[in-house]
């Protein structure tokens, strides 16, 4: 794949593909977007390899055309409500007269060595930072005089099934796994600003099924949640009362859908033959109320938000947030979501999309695409960071051999 990089969030509603490139000037161009329909997938998780497996290969199949460019390896990113998120702090003492990489090592092994029930394994761990015989906050000990280095992580936990799924799924489309990443934490790279995750920030991804948290401060991820429910349920919701089948329903909610009902009157209503696509001319007129279907839309997202406030508050991780809260995910394109989140949080809000796809505009600017855009930011950071490593590597491998090439002279004139 030469030095292309390709990111894939595989969502439950859609899958969602970004080709780049890297520029001379290290900033990432884009080459092309590829999105298709989910299918086989539900709350992130997979349910059937052969459905999953069509809607990447179709994503990929358009990412292919628009960039012109064959995809051979992803970053990705995966999904399990099942994982379990908390932090833990290792410690070592210091055996010499100041602390060397192998006490940092040591006590990092120790922070992301806990013990699990059956199966389940530490999947992805963040380093939050050190502590020195007792003063923490430091974020890199090496060098210091102490006796004792603690580390603190946050440690992300469950059974590696999920992944190995959705890595199968994407082996079977013909692609490799490069990288994979916890979604909202793709999700941060791109909608949250460095003085936001330094100075603390709650993130929001609201997606198809369901619902991520996280709370970063001093740039560091302290608190994740996922919360199995997700804006399939307002779909659901409109299907079971004005009885729609779910393809109708998720077409009026995008089109249509509200979650501010004070913007209509009884006069306002839509017409289902703008939705049903078997309508023919002739048939009955029918039409539903849009002061009613927002007040649907406004009370299952106010029902999520308030959900979501009650475990943030709980955590007591609430009270780390002084930038506030950013929402992201494709809900939040709802007309009138950004007040109703302000109302339920009682915190300044603003909703967050990518700007890493603005030179191609359209649907790659929406808040629906922020994991893929995160997942390519942290993509082009690990290329950028792989490329130095091996400058430096020929750089050494260089100065070798012209110092072989010095002493071979020396020694033989």
């Amino acid at each position: 794949m030469d030095n292309n990089m390709v990111a894939l969030d595989v969502g439950s509603s859609k899958v969602a593909v970004i080709v780049a490139e890297p520029g001379s000037d290290g900033v990432v161009k884009i080459c092309g977007l590829g999105s298709a329909p989910s299918a086989g997938i539900r709350n992130g998780v997979v349910i059937d390899i052969n459905a999953a497996v069509g809607s990447i290969r179709a994503a990929f199949d358009e990412a292919e055309r628009t960039s012109g460019l064959h995809i051979s390896e992803v970053y990705t990113a995966c999904e399990d409500p099942r994982l379990r998120f908390f932090n833990n702090t290792g410690a070592t003492p210091v055996r010499g007269t100041e602390i060397g990489q192998e006490e940092l090592d040591a006590a990092t092994e120790h922070a992301g060595a806990v013990a699990l029930q059956g199966d389940a394994k530490v999947l992805k761990m963040q380093v939050l930072g050190y502590s020195v015989d007792g003063e923490a906050g430091i974020l890199n000990p090496v060098g210091m005089s102490g006796k004792r280095l603690e580390a603190t992580a946050h440690l992300a936990c469950g059974l590696p099934t999920t992944a190995t799924n959705l890595f199968r799924c994407v082996r079977r489309s013909g692609v490799e796994v490069k990288h994979w990443q916890i979604p909202v934490w793709a999700a941060a790279d791109a909608v949250l600003t460095e003085s936001e995750k330094e100075l603390g920030v709650c993130l929001i991804d609201i997606g198809a099924g369901t619902v991520d948290v996280t709370v970063y401060s001093g740039n560091k991820p302290w608190y994740t949640d996922i919360i199995p429910v997700g804006g399939l349920a307002v779909t659901h919701d409109i299907a079971a009362l004005f009885q729609l089948n779910e393809e109708e329903a998720e077409r009026i909610k995008l089109k249509y859908g509200s979650a501010d009902p004070t913007k209509f009157t009884g006069a306002d209503v839509v017409d289902l033959s703008d939705i049903r696509r078997n309508t023919r001319p002739g048939d009955a007129i029918e039409v539903i109320a849009q002061e009613k279907l927002a007040e649907v839309v406004q009370a299952r997202l106010e029902e999520i938000l308030s959900f979501v406030k009650e475990r943030l508050q709980s955590s007591k991780f609430d009270q780390m947030i002084p930038a506030g809260i950013v929402l992201t995910g494709g809900v939040t394109q709802t007309e009138g979501f950004l007040k109703l989140a302000e109302d339920v949080f009682e915190h300044n809000c603003r909703i967050g999309a990518p700007d890493i796809v603005a030179s191609l505009g359209g649907a790659g600017n929406s808040p629906a695409w922020s994991v893929v855009a995160g997942l390519l930011k942290e993509a082009a950071h690990i290329e950028q960071k792989g490329r130095h490593s091996e400058e430096k590597g020929q750089k050494r491998l260089r100065k070798g051999f012209f110092s072989t090439i010095k002493h071979w002279f020396i020694g033989n004139y």
